[in-house]
């Protein structure tokens, strides 16, 4: 991966604003993955959710497979990550065939 110079480390601020926010989150580990069903597990067993809410939950459950996590995120995508929004910088989405984004 080249390396590129994300623009709010110059300008100390981020230049997409709320833009970012529309672009992919940085994935999470699988320990982070496990924990946040645990989570929803708990909550369900509370009766924190009832509806449309409490179903969609109880089929994300349901379908949660911690393989489909990684046991940690690449450290490419980490330096690829708004410091300020957490998601994908905009900067590495300008030109695919220039940047590896695998």
């Amino acid at each position: 991966m080249p390396k590129v110079s994300k623009p709010c480390r110059v300008l100390k601020y981020c230049p997409y604003g709320e833009l970012v926010e529309t672009f992919p989150l940085v994935g999470w580990t699988r320990k982070d993955a496990v924990s946040h069903n645990e989570f929803l597990v708990e909550q369900l067993q509370r009766g924190a959710y009832s509806g449309k809410t409490k179903t969609l939950i109880q089929q994300q459950v349901k379908d949660f497979d911690p393989k489909k996590f990684p046991l940690k995120i690449k450290k490419s995508d980490l330096e690829r990550k708004c410091a300020v929004f957490g998601h994908m910088c905009p900067v590495f989405f300008v030109s695919e065939s220039e940047y590896d984004m695998e």
